[in-house]
C-alpha cells in the first residue's frame, strides 16, 4: 500500500476510535478521545511531507576486451574488420523505488548486427525491437522541430518493471561507423510510483559518444541531458520482435497488427489482411488495424468502411484521413478527398505525403497553383522527397519555366539516383530544346534503370530518328 494512503487510513481509524472513545461511559474517556485525536492530526500532517522514492537509473556503455579474427564466425555471426562488441549496462540503482513501463530508445553510433541479453536480475520479461526509422528529432506539440543524425538502424529495448537494485546487460555487436558519425542518441523513459499510487513519466536524453575514434570505444555522456521532448517516428519494426510478442501473447491485438505490417512489407497480402482481422477480432477499436487492413484491401468502397472505421476509433488519426483521401481520389471525388488530406495535416503538420497528395490532386483539377504551393510544402518536412521534386517538375514544363522544371527534375535524381521518370522528363526538355545528345543520353539513363520503360525507348527511338534527319 502506498505510504499517503496508509498514512490517511490510520488518520481515519485513529479519528472514528476517537468518537467511539467519546461514547463509552468511563471516566478516561476524554483523554483518550484527546490522544487518539492528537495521533490522527498527526498522521494528517505528515502525510503531505512524505519522501518519494525515486528509481536512480545507471547506463553505461562498455568495449569488449576481446578482439575476434576478420572471417571468424562468432555466434551465428561472421566477423567483418568493423565490427565491434559493447555490452550496454542499465541498472536501477535504488533500494526502494521501481521503475514501471522501463523503455531504452537508442539511435546507435552505426549498425547493430546483434543483440541478446548476457544478464538480468529484477526485471519482467525484457522485450527486444530493431528498427528502421524515418527520424528522430526534438519536438513540440507532436512536431518534431530539430532533427539529428540518423544511423541505419535503432534497438528499443522494454520490460514491465525494473525493480529496485534490478539491472539487465546487453550483448552489442555493431558495425562501426565511419569516424565523421560520431554521435548517437540514448532515451530513457520510465513511471514511478508517489506517495499517492499514482504513475508518474520520467525520460531522460542523453548523447551517445565516442571516446577513442581509433577503438571506437563508446560512452553515454549522463552530464549533459538534451532538453526537450524527444521522439522518433518510426517506419516499420521488423518481425522477429513481433514474433516474439505474438507466441508469448496469441491474442494480443496489437501482436496481430504488427505481424500482419511484416507480411505486408514482405509482399505477402493474404497473411497480412488475416492478421489484421484477427487484430480487430480480439481488439474492435484498434484504429491501427483499421487503417492497415483498409491498406491492403483491394476493393476501394470497403477500404474506405476500414479507414472510416480506424478514424471513428481516432479521430486524430493522420495517417487514416490520408488514407481516405487516396481511396476517395480513386473514386473520382476530389473534393472528398482534399478534405481528407487537409485533415490528416490539421493532425500532422509536418505529414509531407498528405502535402504531396493534394499537391497531386489539384494537378488533377487543373489548380497548379495550389499543387505547387502543397509540393513545396511536402519539400520542406522531406527535402529528399523525390517525387515531389518530379511533380513540381511537371507542373514548371507545363508553365513554360524550362529551367525551374530542369532544376527540379535534377534535384529528383539527386534525391533518387535510379529515378527512371525524371531522367526521361529531362530528356523530352532537352529534345524539345535541341540538345539532342543531351536528350539522348537522359533516354539511356532512364532505359538503365529501368529496362523496360516503354516511353523512354520510344523517345530515345524518336531522338535517334530526328537526329538522322538533321
Amino acid at each position: 500500500m502506498p505510504w499517503k494512503l496508509l498514512f490517511q487510513v490510520l488518520a481515519a481509524i485513529f479519528s472514528v476510535m476517537g468518537v467511539v472513545c467519546a461514547l463509552l461511559p468511563t471516566p478516561n474517556r476524554i483523554v483518550l478521545v484527546i490522544a487518539f485525536a492528537l495521533v490522527a492530526t498527526i498522521f494528517g500532517l505528515l502525510t503531505p511531507f512524505l519522501k518519494i522514492a525515486i528509481p536512480e537509473i545507471d547506463c553505461s556503455i562498455t568495449s569488449s576486451s576481446l578482439n575476434y579474427a576478420e572471417g571468424l564466425p562468432i555466434d551465428g555471426v561472421t566477423w567483418e574488420k568493423d565490427f565491434r562488441e559493447y555490452f550496454l549496462w542499465v541498472r536501477n540503482k535504488s533500494k526502494q523505488a521501481e521503475a514501471y513501463d522501463f523503455k531504452i530508445d537508442m539511435d546507435m553510433i552505426g549498425s547493430i548486427v546483434k543483440y541478446e541479453i548476457s544478464s538480468q536480475q529484477g526485471c519482467e520479461e525484457i522485450f527486444f525491437s530493431l528498427n528502421t526509422t524515418d527520424r528522430f528529432g526534438i519536438a513540440e506539440k507532436g512536431v518534431i522541430t530539430e532533427t539529428t543524425k540518423l544511423h541505419s538502424n535503432n534497438l528499443q529495448i522494454s520490460t514491465e518493471k525494473l525493480s529496485s537494485g534490478g539491472y539487465y546487460k546487453v550483448r552489442l555487436i555493431v558495425k562501426t561507423a565511419p569516424v565523421e558519425e560520431d554521435t548517437g542518441i540514448f532515451i530513457i523513459k520510465y513511471r514511478y510510483l508517489n506517495v499517492g499510487g499514482e504513475k508518474i513519466n520520467q525520460s531522460f536524453v542523453y548523447n551517445i559518444l565516442t571516446k577513442d575514434k581509433i577503438s571506437k570505444s563508446l560512452y553515454i555522456d549522463t552530464t549533459h541531458p538534451i532538453i526537450g521532448n524527444f521522439e522518433r517516428k518510426t517506419i516499420l519494426t521488423f518481425g522477429e520482435t513481433v514474433k516474439v510478442t505474438y507466441e508469448h501473447k496469441p491474442d494480443s491485438a496489437e501482436a496481430h497488427n504488427n505481424l500482419g505490417v511484416i507480411y505486408a512489407q514482405k509482399g505477402e497480402i493474404a497473411k497480412a489482411v488475416e492478421e489484421f482481422k484477427l487484430a480487430i477480432k480480439y481488439k474492435p477499436d484498434l484504429a491501427a488495424a483499421h487503417n492497415n487492413l483498409g491498406a491492403q484491401i483491394v476493393e476501394t468502397d470497403k477500404a474506405i468502411e476500414e479507414f472510416k472505421l480506424a478514424i471513428k476509433y481516432k479521430p486524430d488519426f493522420a495517417e487514416a484521413h490520408n488514407n481516405l483521401g487516396i481511396a476517395y481520389a480513386k473514386t473520382g471525388e476530389p473534393n472528398k478527398a482534399i478534405e481528407e488530406y487537409e485533415l490528416a495535416i490539421k493532425f500532422k503538420v509536418d505529414y509531407e505525403w498528405a502535402y504531396y497528395n493534394l499537391g497531386v490532386t489539384y494537378t488533377q483539377t487543373g489548380e497548379l497553383d495550389k499543387a505547387i504551393g502543397q509540393f513545396k510544402l511536402a519539400i520542406k518536412y522531406k527535402p529528399d522527397f523525390a517525387w515531389a521534386h518530379y511533380n513540381l517538375g511537371v507542373i514548371y514544363k507545363k508553365q513554360g519555366e524550362t529551367d525551374r522544371a530542369i532544376e527540379e527534375h535534377k534535384s529528383a535524381i539527386r534525391c533518387q539516383p535510379d529515378f527512371a521518370e525524371a531522367y526521361n522528363a529531362l530528356g523530352i526538355i532537352y529534345g524539345q530544346a535541341g540538345e539532342t545528345d543531351k536528350a539522348i543520353e537522359e533516354f539511356k539513363s532512364a532505359i538503365k534503370y529501368k529496362p523496360d520503360y516503354a516511353e523512354a525507348h520510344n523517345n530515345l527511338r524518336i531522338t535517334y530518328k530526328n537526329q538522322e534527319v538533321k
